[in-house]
């Protein structure tokens, strides 16, 4: 569950996404995940992605999704980069 402000009426969040491991380099996603209210029409949408890792500490990866119905978000996409690095001793 989730609220957007103190005495706001709860969402209730889903969220299924399976992964594939092409191999030690390449991975893939598919998302799909919404949210619902008591009084209020859902929303439901899709993403996936690529991601690949350059090395074991740098990652980059591209997404891309749309919603399924019209209270959903439209469509977005987006790129990033994932960077490890040692934290402790």
């Amino acid at each position: 569950m989730e609220w957007k402000r103190v005495r706001s009426q709860p969402a209730y969040v889903y969220t299924f996404s399976p992964r594939f491991v092409f191999n030690e380099k390449w991975l893939a996603f598919v998302e799909f995940y919404g949210f619902a209210w008591k009084k209020r029409n859902p929303e439901n949408s899709i993403d996936g992605g690529l991601a690949y890792n350059l090395n074991e500490n740098l990652k980059i990866d591209a997404s891309a999704g749309f919603g399924l119905n019209k209270n959903a978000p439209g469509f977005f996409y987006g790129i990033g980069a994932s960077l490890r690095f040692k934290a402790g001793k």
